[in-house]
């Protein structure tokens, strides 16, 4: 009965994989078709949220199959980029993700770098707080005693 029960379980385990994955083509498809359709219109610059740092917190299983999403998706985008003669950038903060994917995400942030308009940008470990902060010291690191300096400094410690 206990085997039965794992079975179940494995079964459900491995539909939700299945379902998650044709959820991504769909979005993967869908994105093309939205972007190619904006462009079309003359909108020059999308940017599309594709991994919030919130994104951390789930279980690393998730996060790794997330990982492997972005990287199949980046290689997608960053294709359809090359053959449509769009920008391609990404912003966020990329020192969380392996060497391998921000090789590739700089290999066609390079390789488009050619083309100035339109622009996809891809938006990856963002987040308000953390964008905040890193902004903040940004600004520290240039050593100038400003107002914004000592309010960065209460902000990061009460909230």
């Amino acid at each position: 009965m206990e085997e039965n029960k794992n079975l179940n379980q494995n079964e459900t385990l491995e539909n939700e994989v299945v379902e998650t994955q044709e959820v991504a083509e769909e979005t993967q498809e869908a994105i093309e078709e939205v972007a190619e359709t904006l462009f079309g219109c003359g909108v020059e610059y999308i940017s599309l949220y594709a991994f919030s740092s919130e994104n951390f917190s789930r279980p690393k299983e998730e996060i790794d199959y997330l990982f492997n999403m972005l990287k199949d998706g980046i290689t997608r985008y960053g294709e359809n980029c090359l053959k449509k003669k769009v920008r391609l950038l990404v912003s966020g903060d990329l020192s969380s993700f392996d060497q391998e994917l921000r090789d590739l995400i700089n290999s066609f942030i390079q390789k488009t770098s050619k083309f100035s308009s339109p622009v996809m940008n891809i938006c990856l470990n963002y987040g308000a707080r953390q964008e905040l902060c890193r902004a903040f010291n940004l600004i520290a690191k240039t050593n100038e005693k400003t107002i914004i300096y000592s309010v960065f400094i209460l902000w990061c410690k009460y909230i």
